[in-house]
């Protein structure tokens, strides 16, 4: 690979990372739940990506998934068990969204209520 095609590529890699930014994922209904004690370990050790897989896993368990971009469609499945990066073969830049996202829901649901926090309407 010679310079010319490096800064290619890394222009094509900015132009994806903003084309992301676009990208709305909804699990229909909500997430599903997740045991107290599963949140917890899953925080103690939340860069783990095998954790995060977990996560994600437990939150769309029966649950339709659906990514869009700018209110179009671009991947959407029900997730019923088993490995879920296998619905991210056409776009596994999406996973790495979902794996994101999971984390923070777990991270929401783990920050108690305060005053000055979206979490004091669970109360």
């Amino acid at each position: 690979m010679n310079g010319k095609e490096f800064v290619e590529m890394l222009d094509k890699y900015s132009s994806g990372q903003l084309w992301l930014n676009d990208v709305d994922v909804e699990i229909e209904g909500g997430e599903g739940p997740v045991e107290p004690l599963v949140l917890l370990r899953a925080y103690e050790k939340q860069t783990d990506l095998t954790t995060k897989v977990e996560l994600a896993q437990l939150f769309c368990m029966n649950k339709k998934v659906v990514f869009k971009r700018k209110d179009k469609e671009v991947l959407a499945f029900v997730y019923t068990g088993g490995d879920i990066s296998k619905y991210f073969a056409s776009a596994p830049y999406l996973l790495d969204i979902l794996l994101n996202m999971s984390v923070g829901l777990m991270l929401k649901k783990l920050t108690p209520p305060s005053d000055t926090s979206a979490t004091e309407e669970r109360q």
